[in-house]
């Protein structure tokens, strides 16, 4: 059952979702979140689909929890909205700290990936960064570099007619580094940026870069990374 804001019809406030079945923790945060926001919450993840998809769209950003009441797990909530073509972006609200169930998360496609112990101002924060990262997408309908094509209110990368299949992590990172070439970016910065999680090891950045350069064979250009520097550079300097 859908619980409404008591002020959604009072203001025009940005709206959100927030997929929660501890009635305790709603009613303390509550008055925080809607100091910005006007907060629908539900409690399960049948209640989540009762709701039309095209209803889910009045949504500026959608909070979910990882343990919900009726033994569904968030990530699996997390599928069924990609599966449907959500857009808006998708935020955790979790007591998990694993760096299991966040990486698993933000490979799924999560904006971002909070803790129920951070201070409110800071989930208000997080919350507000995502959404206004999501807007800024929508606006760049496409991107080109070289031979690449990317459309970011699809997280789609192509070359020619080809789309690649890229996880949302890798899809912000390459976006951050074609945003910023030539600069190059520190691994650090990505860890904060990309991960968000300092403790991101460089074996696991490494991975992504050759999982990347693997399925950006086509490219013009190809990710290097030296040292603790990783950017963007023309196959034809790089062979050189």
């Amino acid at each position: 059952m859908l619980e409404l804001s008591n002020k959604s019809n009072l203001l025009r406030l940005p709206k959100i979702l927030w997929l929660e079945d501890d009635n305790l923790l709603v009613s303390l945060l509550r008055e925080d979140f809607e100091e910005k926001y006007a907060l629908d919450n539900i409690r399960s993840s049948n209640d989540l689909e009762k709701i039309q998809v095209e209803d889910l769209q009045v949504y500026q950003a959608i909070l979910i929890d990882m343990e919900l009441a009726n033994g569904k797990r968030g990530i699996e909530v997390i599928r069924y909205l990609k599966h449907h073509g959500i857009k808006i972006p998708i935020i955790v609200l979790s007591n998990d700290e694993s760096m299991s169930t966040k990486i698993e998360a933000l490979g799924l496609g999560v904006d971002d990936y909070l803790w129920k112990a951070m201070a409110p101002e800071e989930m208000i924060l997080r919350l507000e960064n995502a959404i206004n990262r999501g807007m800024r997408n929508a606006v760049v309908t496409k991107i080109q570099f070289g031979t690449l094509e990317i459309e970011p209110s699809r997280l789609l990368v192509k070359i020619g007619e080809d789309e690649l299949s890229f996880s949302k992590i890798e899809f912000h990172l390459l976006l951050s580094l074609i945003n910023n070439h030539p600069q190059c970016l520190t691994c650090e910065y990505l860890k904060k940026e990309i991960w968000r999680q300092p403790k991101v090891e460089i074996g696991t950045i490494n991975t992504f870069i050759w999982k990347m350069n693997k399925k950006l064979i086509k490219w013009d250009y190809r990710l290097t990374k030296e040292l603790e520097n990783i950017s963007i550079v023309r196959k034809s300097e790089y062979e050189d």
